[in-house]
């Protein structure tokens, strides 16, 4: 008499169970696939910007950095070796590796 007893409740209770396992299973995709689609949004997005720093402000340093140093180079080729022995600032300057001070 039990076994029939639990074999009804199993009937009854087993396209339930089913029921709920899929809306389950179905929750949980729907949850993966959006988490997905959040996480590519947000890479697209993160590249995008990081393509705009490096185009509008990473290159535009870079070219303003390669024209100082092209001038500090310059500048420094235009004296005399002999005038940057006989001056004792200039001497001292170099040596300290502190330049950028002595020209200003």
């Amino acid at each position: 008499m039990t076994f029939v007893k639990s074999a009804r409740v199993i009937r009854e209770v087993d396209p339930i169970m089913k029921s709920l396992n899929e809306t389950y299973v179905q929750g949980a995709t729907d949850f993966l696939d959006y988490n997905l689609m959040t996480e590519k949004v947000k890479y697209s997005i993160y590249i995008l910007f990081i393509a705009f720093v490096f185009l509008f402000l990473w290159t535009p340093y870079l070219n303003r950095l390669n024209q100082d140093i092209w001038r500090t180079k310059g500048m420094l080729n235009m004296i005399p070796l002999r005038m940057m022995s006989r001056n004792e600032n200039l001497k001292a300057a170099f040596s300290s590796n502190n330049i950028i001070l002595a020209v200003k």
